[in-house]
């Protein structure tokens, strides 16, 4: 399902139009991508707990010369599925 599918389905489920359904899931997006950024936490009931986590330093090599190169530790997103979510996936 991409964006624009899950506009229609929301629009679909709810009294929004497709342009209200489009600024709502919009503004969710932002709101997790600040706290994100921020790295705090967001945690939707159902759902999951989307937070970030450290990567670590590495050694990394690059492909055009072969040589080795240092990737510097990094916060990346992460995503934790709730147990709801898990036991609908799984029925």
């Amino acid at each position: 399902m991409n964006k624009t599918q899950l506009i229609n389905e929301i629009s679909e489920r709810t009294s929004l139009n497709k342009s209200e359904s489009l600024r709502a899931l919009n503004s969710l997006m932002d709101i997790i991508n600040c706290q994100l950024a921020s790295e705090n936490e967001v945690y939707i009931k159902d759902l999951g707990r989307f937070y970030t986590k450290v990567r670590k330093e590495r050694t990394g090599r690059n492909l055009k010369t072969g040589s080795e190169i240092i990737i510097p530790q990094q916060l990346v997103p992460a995503f934790k599925p709730s147990l709801v979510l898990k036991q609908i996936i799984n029925k």
